[in-house]
């Protein structure tokens, strides 16, 4: 078996298991790779960032260029402590341990 990167319908990259004797063409009936995106809490983001925003005093656009990297700093912040979380909970469900 063999991953294959395709994009999808929707302009996604998806990524699937392919035998190694499939063509690449034949990569839309692959057994789909899950990402731990797929399961990330969009809502649960947007509320985090709203409030690291808020907290760090990042109002408008004048704040956000006084910080020197804080708007960055912020996003990262938000979406990365998400992000580690799920690939951990994704080792997990899938038997590994860290």
């Amino acid at each position: 078996m063999r991953k294959v990167i395709h994009t999808d319908n929707d302009g996604f990259r998806r990524i699937v298991m392919l035998r190694d004797e499939d063509p690449d063409s034949m990569a839309r009936a692959g057994i789909p790779v899950s990402l731990p995106t797929d399961d990330l809490d969009w809502g649960a983001i947007k509320r985090d960032l709203n409030n690291i925003l808020i907290d760090r005093g990042l109002f408008n656009l004048d704040d956000v260029e006084a910080s020197k990297g804080g708007l960055r700093s912020a996003i990262m912040y938000a979406l990365l402590r998400r992000l580690a979380t799920a690939y951990k909970e994704k080792e997990k469900s899938n038997g590994k341990s860290s």
